[in-house]
């Protein structure tokens, strides 16, 4: 197989390779095989129906925002604050 990069994106992979101290061609094929692996994972991790529940999830929490049964997120914080007894500082404790 024979792929046809941008110029640019292939002088990107030469510089990377080169940095490297590796074959440019050897590279892309490294580059290709984890990118290949990565959307293998992702695709099989989530199903048709994982997503759908998703989409749905998304759907009624827009509908709870619309509602006005939402509370900003400073005064979720605010609350727990109080009721657990944490320090001002949190959520951002240094």
């Amino acid at each position: 197989m024979i792929i046809t990069l941008d110029p640019e994106l292939e002088a990107r992979l030469r510089a990377v390779a080169a940095a490297r101290g590796e074959d440019p061609n050897h590279y892309a094929t490294a580059v290709l095989t984890e990118a290949l692996e990565r959307a293998e994972d992702t695709e099989s991790s989530l199903t048709t129906e994982d997503i759908a529940q998703m989409q749905v999830g998304i759907q009624r929490g827009l509908a709870d925002e619309a509602a006005g049964r939402v509370k900003p997120l400073a005064q979720v914080i605010d609350e727990a604050r109080r009721r657990h007894g944490f320090p001002d500082s949190w959520p951002n404790n240094k």
